[in-house]
């Protein structure tokens, strides 16, 4: 009974250990898929630029206004609100 038990806890201890090699494979592809859209999205920016002044004007207007509105309204990241006092 007690190899039985040996032989669980190892195939217990190979499905962690699975889980983890597929947590570090998913954060590659992450990090891959960021560092792909981080240059993909300046080089696309300036080809519409060369390609269609006035759509990448709007486009980088379009774009600063939702970051000016997204600096207004939200809330820094460490920001606490104070707590209610009765």
């Amino acid at each position: 009974m007690e190899c039985l038990i040996q032989y669980l806890d190892e195939i217990e201890d190979i499905f962690y250990a699975l889980a983890l090699v597929a947590e570090r494979v998913r954060q590659a592809i992450k990090t891959l898929f960021i560092l792909a859209v981080s240059a993909l999205l300046p080089a696309s920016g300036v080809l519409l630029a060369i390609a269609h002044p006035p759509l990448a004007l709007a486009t980088a207007c379009l774009a600063l206004s939702g970051l000016l509105y997204h600096a207004v309204v939200g809330s820094p990241p460490d920001y606490q609100l104070p707590a209610a006092t009765s």
